[in-house]
């Protein structure tokens, strides 16, 4: 589990998303706009769900735990 912002934040925010989505790709737009909104008042937490129908997006994920992103 990767998150950003202060753990005792008032707000947290799931974000469940996969690496080769383009979808996902634009809400993290979103996402990144409502941080800078709320500032320390929230927490984000991102999860890796890859999707089976993204020919790359397990091995996307398996690297992006492996660095620790």
């Amino acid at each position: 589990m990767h998150s950003r912002g202060p753990a005792d934040a008032p707000v947290t925010l799931e974000v469940y998303g996969d690496f080769q989505c383009p979808s996902c790709a634009k809400a993290t737009a979103e996402i990144d706009e409502i941080a800078q909104s709320y500032g320390p008042k929230l927490r984000v937490v991102f999860h890796e769900f890859p999707l089976k129908m993204h020919a790359h997006a397990l091995e996307r994920a398996m690297a992006a735990e492996a660095h620790g992103v």
